[in-house]
């Protein structure tokens, strides 16, 4: 639908346009608990687009929870898995801020 004013059969306008190959985002500051921490603005759209509210966003490399804390503050329930307890305990409290938040 790129491009395109309408959408579909029905005609209605295209009020949305796809996201781009390349994003502009800030930098995460977080990185000293985590040597691959990604700033929450990427993982944004990536649960927008893939989970409606109430849904479960599932993020097999856990690590210090940014997924968790993005997927819980849009309305949708997380489950993080991670081989490193240590990462677990970080991401733990993190969404649990964002809970109580």
């Amino acid at each position: 639908h790129v491009g395109s004013p309408t959408r579909g059969l029905d005609r209605k306008p295209c009020l949305t346009r796809n996201l781009r190959s390349v994003w502009t985002v800030g930098i995460d500051s977080s990185r000293k608990k985590h040597f691959a921490a990604f700033p929450a603005d990427v993982i944004v759209p990536c649960v927008k687009a893939s989970s409606a509210v109430g849904d479960v966003v599932l993020d097999p490399f856990c690590g210090t929870g940014t997924t968790g804390r993005v997927a819980v503050g849009l309305g949708r329930r997380f489950l993080g898995i991670d081989s490193n307890a240590g990462y677990c305990d970080i991401a733990r409290g993190g969404i649990a801020g964002t809970l109580n938040g």
